[in-house]
């Protein structure tokens, strides 16, 4: 066990600790479409790491989680936890601890979820590794255990985190429209697994990235189609597309108009 003193801004008085101890860090290896982990209450909190392939949790029988690779759940103690795999084998870290008042970030709910980063998986694995050859003193795994804390807190998954993933997507977008833009292509420029960004787009907007970048294309479109005398072909290039036989098609098929009938009754030139 370890203390920490408070240094919350709002208040500080002399002597005031938080008492956190290490209890263990345990590796799961699912191996199998069809495991499952049924309703258990956690007593402790709960630090979860899917390090590869994708697991369902059940929180308090009401709220379904999904965790993709190197993604993180926090849950409190006293929360009934359940999972099942998605994938055919998944790799599930789980350290739990113990903490009189919980201070590293807010915590309202009885989960939390974060975006694991690059250094945050080895930490898992070295704990982890000490605590079966038993190498090292408890207050190593202490030390240990409040920097993923610390890793984590810079990672939470917000709905205001969300919202700026969101918008950091569509402006993007918006900025490479001149390019031929792919789902895969916009994860990796923004170094986040695709089926994760397209939850997260779809939870801020109902929509999917695919739908964003058609939007964008056919916004830019109409403007030049409507503001220049710009030919079919300066336009597609443009917005990406490679000739103008495909933006003629791209645009009717999206649209129900082609370009020069668009531009016939909206053109404001």
């Amino acid at each position: 066990m370890i203390k920490i003193m408070k240094t919350d801004d709002t208040y500080r008085r002399d002597k005031e600790f938080v008492d956190m101890a290490f209890y263990d860090c345990a590796k799961i290896t699912t191996q199998s479409a069809s495991w499952v982990w049924k309703d258990n209450m956690v007593m402790r909190y709960c630090l979860i790491l899917v390090s590869d392939g994708c697991v369902s949790f059940r929180i308090n029988k009401k709220e379904n989680i999904i965790l993709e690779r190197d993604t993180i759940l926090l849950l409190a103690p006293n929360t009934i936890v359940s999972a099942k795999e998605l994938s055919s084998s998944s790799t599930i870290w789980m350290i739990t601890f113990e903490c009189n008042d919980f201070i590293f970030f807010n915590l309202s709910s009885s989960y939390v979820t974060a975006k694991a980063s690059s250094a945050i998986t080895p930490m898992f694995y070295q704990l982890n590794s000490h605590v079966v050859h038993r190498s090292k003193p408890h207050y190593y795994y202490d030390s240990l255990l409040m920097l993923i804390l610390d890793e984590v807190n810079r990672h939470i998954i917000t709905d205001e985190n969300k919202r700026q993933i969101y918008d950091d997507v569509c402006k993007y977008i918006s900025k490479h429209v001149s390019e031929e833009l792919t789902v895969g292509k916009i994860s990796d420029a923004m170094n986040y697994n695709k089926d994760y960004l397209g939850r997260i787009i779809r939870e801020c907007s109902g929509s999917n990235i695919k739908q964003l970048i058609i939007e964008e294309k056919l916004t830019t479109a109409k403007s030049l189609l409507q503001m220049t005398n710009y030919s079919c072909e300066k336009i597609a290039t443009l917005i990406g597309l490679s000739s103008a036989n495909k933006f003629v098609k791209f645009f009717k098929y999206h649209t129900g108009e082609s370009p020069s009938e668009y531009r016939n009754s909206h053109q404001i030139l």
